[in-house]
C-alpha cells in the first residue's frame, strides 16, 4: 500500500520550526536537531535511541528530500520555507560593498567572507563534501577544511550544517531563484 499524499508534519526546537509534507515526524525532528548543530551521538542520546537508528533516519530524510548530504537537505528545506527561525536573526555586519559568489543553486552576498570562503559556503549548501569542493577549486581537501574553519569562526558555529543554516537565516546565503528570479 503506497501513500499518495503525506500529512504535513510540524516540529520545533529552541530556534527553528519545520513544517513539511516530505518527511516523517521523526525525520523532521532529526533534521531540526541537525540544524541546531547537534551531532548524531547527541541526537541519539536526546531520543534515547541507538546512533545507528539516527543514522537510518538521516539516510531516509536525505532520500526523501533528494539531497546528497545533510547540509544540502537543510539548505533545501530552508530554500523551500520548510525550516524557519522562531526569531528574526540579527544580520551579520558587512560594511563593505557586496560581492556575489555563486554555485549552481546558491549565491553568497556581502563581504563577510573572502571569495574562497564564500565559494566554499555556497558549495557546502549544495551538499558537496570537502574532497568534492577541493576538486572544483583544484586545491587539497585540507585547504577546503581551512576555509570551512574560517567560515565557522565568522558565523560562530562548529559545523557546515549550522553554518549554512545561520548564513541563510542572516541573508548572507540566498537561493539563486530568490536573488535572480
Amino acid at each position: 500500500m503506497s501513500r499518495t499524499t503525506q500529512k504535513t508534519v510540524r516540529a520545533e526546537t529552541e530556534n527553528y520550526v519545520i513544517e513539511t509534507g516530505r518527511l516523517t515526524r521523526k525525520q523532521a525532528e532529526v533534521l531540526l536537531l541537525l540544524t541546531e548543530g547537534l551531532s548524531t551521538p547527541e541526537i541519539a542520546a536526546y531520543f534515547c535511541r541507538a546512533q545507528r537508528t539516527v543514522m537510518q533516519h538521516c539516510g531516509a530524510l536525505k532520500e526523501a528530500m533528494d539531497a546528497s548530504s545533510l547540509t544540502g537537505a537543510i539548505a533545501d528545506a530552508m530554500t523551500h520555507g520548510e525550516i524557519t527561525p522562531k526569531q528574526k536573526p540579527e544580520p551579520i555586519a558587512s560594511d563593505q560593498p557586496p560581492v556575489f559568489v555563486q554555485s549552481p543553486r546558491y549565491v553568497v552576498v556581502g563581504r563577510t567572507f573572502s571569495p574562497r570562503q564564500a565559494s566554499t559556503l555556497a558549495w557546502l549548501a549544495e551538499g558537496k563534501s570537502y574532497p568534492a569542493i577541493a576538486t572544483i577549486f583544484d586545491v587539497s581537501p585540507r585547504t577546503v577544511h581551512v576555509f570551512s574553519k574560517d567560515i565557522f569562526k565568522k558565523l560562530a558555529t562548529n559545523n557546515s550544517r549550522t553554518a549554512v543554516a545561520k548564513a541563510m537565516m542572516s541573508g548572507l546565503l540566498l537561493p539563486k531563484q530568490v536573488f535572480m528570479p
